[in-house]
């Protein structure tokens, strides 16, 4: 029985002896500055259909920048729109417009009672979250609110904390038996 498993297993062994079909190459120009790397477009095209740009470049060993060139030149991504266009206006000068194409904050800092809901939710879970870890909450629910706006939500909802109001200065009593015994130090000058 031992014989009959070992002769199958070398039987469905792959007898591939051939190189491994490269996915990119470096094609140095001669030029001074870093070699082109050269992508296979077919395989190009078939990783694009379910890989990020990452992945990709994980894959291949490239910055993610260069997937997105190759993508670009072979017709297999359109372009983004320009980040900044001067528009003319009808009196005839020229109004800079923007138009992000990344991540921008949420609609939600502009609706302070809904921001409060939501923080006041996850208080009610977590009711000792910093102002950090309310931040990283209101991430993970695809929230992107500034620590001002959260700062504020939390005032709102928990009320200012009691040892920020009015806390007395403790002043420390000495005791030392002569006047020279005890001296303070101001950063690293010691006299």
């Amino acid at each position: 029985m031992l014989r009959a498993l070992e002769e199958s297993a070398s039987a469905s062994q792959d007898d591939f002896t051939g190189d491994p079909i490269p996915l990119a190459k470096t094609v140095r120009s001669g030029q001074p500055g870093r070699p082109r790397i050269e992508i296979d477009e077919q395989w190009l095209a078939y990783a694009n259909q379910g890989m990020t740009t990452k992945d990709i470049a994980n894959a291949i060993g490239c910055a993610p920048r260069t997937v997105r060139r190759r993508l670009l030149q072979y017709g297999l991504s359109e372009p983004a729109p320009p980040v900044i266009q001067y528009v003319e206006r009808p009196d005839g000068t020229y109004a800079k417009e923007w138009h992000p194409t990344g991540p921008t904050r949420s609609a939600i800092r502009n609706d302070p009672e809904r921001l409060d809901n939501i923080v006041k939710g996850i208080l009610d879970c977590f009711p000792n979250y910093s102002l950090a870890m309310v931040k990283a909450a209101l991430m993970t629910e695809g929230h992107d609110v500034s620590r001002d706006h959260i700062r504020a939500s939390l005032i709102r909802v928990r009320g200012l904390q009691p040892r920020f109001i009015n806390r007395p200065i403790e002043r420390r009593i000495y005791s030392v038996p002569e006047v020279n015994s005890l001296w303070h130090h101001d950063g690293n000058h010691s006299k």
